[in-house]
């Protein structure tokens, strides 16, 4: 279990990237509400557009700073310095929009922001989700939760705050993982914290994701990764 989601000292809008299973690379930064000069200045012109339009500070600086790490997380998998170049925008469900050949998602909550990125040779997609760990109400984990699911976790002895969240996480994860339609409900997705999987059918296929969660003190973090057909 990690203590905090970055080294202590780690300066803000600087990525902290960690390799991750598929060829793909995860990094998380912290945003303050100023965006400095040199973060600005590694958006492409589409994107400085996109985050002027932005009222509220604490969203454009997510904004800026969710570019900024799955750029990050893109060169570190061997994306080119032109692709990078790239603008990367927002779809109808705001999701990053990126060339067919990449994989990636971004999440943000509070001062933080997570990308994790790949290529779709060794990925079908790829998701991720950050959430703090907070009082839970019992029908708040009835939603999120089926009964396997929570009796999985409670066999493990995961508090309810603890599972409640990680299983929210990794649905809305797995959610980001398939892009496009058809949309994927959160009932449809079955998780096993045992194996670290969740499995989902989609178009009358049975599909599998292969799970990273991480927990801090307060923070949990899920990487989603699908597997190709």
């Amino acid at each position: 279990m990690a203590t905090s989601l970055l080294p202590s000292g780690r300066p803000p809008w600087l990525p902290e990237l960690t390799p991750m299973p598929g060829g793909c690379s995860l990094a998380i930064l912290r945003v303050t509400a100023a965006i400095p000069v040199e973060a600005a200045e590694q958006l492409a012109v589409e994107e400085r557009t996109v985050a002027a339009a932005i009222v509220e500070t604490r969203r454009r600086a997510q904004f800026v700073g969710g570019r900024i790490a799955l750029k990050a997380a893109l060169r570190a998998t061997g994306a080119s310095p032109e692709a990078l170049q790239e603008p990367i925008l927002r779809g109808a469900r705001g999701e990053p929009l990126l060339r067919d050949t990449f994989a990636g998602s971004i999440a943000h909550k509070g001062r933080f922001v997570a990308a994790v990125g790949g290529s779709r040779t060794n990925v079908a997609g790829l998701g991720i989700d950050l959430e703090r760990v907070e009082r839970i109400t019992p029908a708040f984990a009835a939603r999120v939760a089926n009964d396997d699911e929570r009796a999985e976790a409670r066999r493990l002895r995961i508090p309810m705050e603890v599972g409640t969240t990680c299983l929210f996480a990794t649905k809305e994860a797995v959610y980001k993982a398939v892009s496009g339609p058809p949309t994927l409900e959160f009932d449809a997705i079955r998780v096993c914290l045992t194996q670290s999987i969740a499995r989902f059918t989609l178009d009358g296929a049975s599909r599998t994701a292969q799970l990273d969660i991480r927990l801090s003190e307060e923070w949990l973090l899920v990487t989603a990764r699908l597997l190709t057909a």
